[in-house]
């Protein structure tokens, strides 16, 4: 009854083919609109957004080790636009965590690191652009924590690519379209596209398994016991809760 009003989009695709196995535009409980939150919405992504910054730097040579520093960071200091990122429970630990636990763990100071010692920020935009995030992403460090707007239908199929080891595929709903005799007016065409390498996908996917496992999406194991991978994102006050998650035959955002 609490969530009667709260608003819903979801969508999933399934890897190496881009079929849309599933859509969901609204809560059916409020007044939707005809406004379709699975394709239509830009709304940011919070710590979902973490596997972009975090795939660009394994194709870059970096590992599930490297060490990034788990400590408070300021950047553009003084300036206007000045950005003083934090953990979600306003602490920090000051030492090195391997990407691996900064992932599991979605801690957003190690990310801030990322962004600003290792990779940059149009570095992880070309990357999620690449993946099939097709909104328009401002260049700012904050990327790393989600402050960029996405919807839910290009998530999904970004998060395919590591589950289909590095191959996008254009999602679509519609397989074909026959007129009364039979004829063939529309057909779809699967054009599969290797966007990153396989072993970067391999690399990506081990992390995100820990954060379904034993990270801040265990949640998920309450429903389903099966091989999973994913990642949380909420962003200030829970105005945006995601998860996007995928196994081998799935993409859901």
């Amino acid at each position: 009854e609490k969530m009667k009003n709260v608003q819903i989009g979801l969508v999933s695709v399934e890897p190496n083919t881009g079929e849309i196995k599933t859509m969901i535009g609204g809560n059916p409980d409020s007044d939707s609109k005809g406004f379709n939150r699975a394709t239509q919405i830009l709304r940011q992504p919070g710590s979902a957004f973490k596997p972009f910054l975090y795939g660009k730097m394994l194709e870059d040579g970096y590992t599930i080790e490297t060490p990034l520093l788990d400590s408070i960071i300021v950047v553009d200091s003084g300036k206007s636009y000045e950005w003083r990122p934090a953990n979600s429970n306003n602490s920090f630990s000051g030492i090195k965590l391997p990407m691996i636990t900064a992932m599991q763990h979605s801690v957003n100071l190690s990310a801030a690191h990322a962004i600003t010692e290792f990779t940059s920020p149009d570095s992880v935009i070309e990357f999620a652009n690449r993946l099939g995030i097709k909104s328009a992403l401002k260049s700012f460090p904050s990327i790393a924590l989600g402050t960029a707007e996405v919807n839910p239908l290009d998530m999904a199929s970004s998060f395919s690519v590591f589950a289909a080891y590095g191959n996008y595929v254009d999602p679509f709903a519609i397989k074909k379209i026959e007129d009364k005799n039979g004829r063939i007016i529309f057909e779809s065409i699967i054009d599969t596209i290797s966007v990153t390498d396989s072993a970067t996908a391999y690399l990506m996917t081990m992390m995100l398994e820990t954060v379904v496992d034993s990270g801040t999406a265990t949640s998920v194991r309450k429903y389903y016991k099966g091989t999973a991978a994913g990642k949380t994102g909420t962003t200030q006050n829970s105005t945006d809760a995601w998860f996007v998650g995928y196994n081998p035959h799935l993409s859901t955002a």
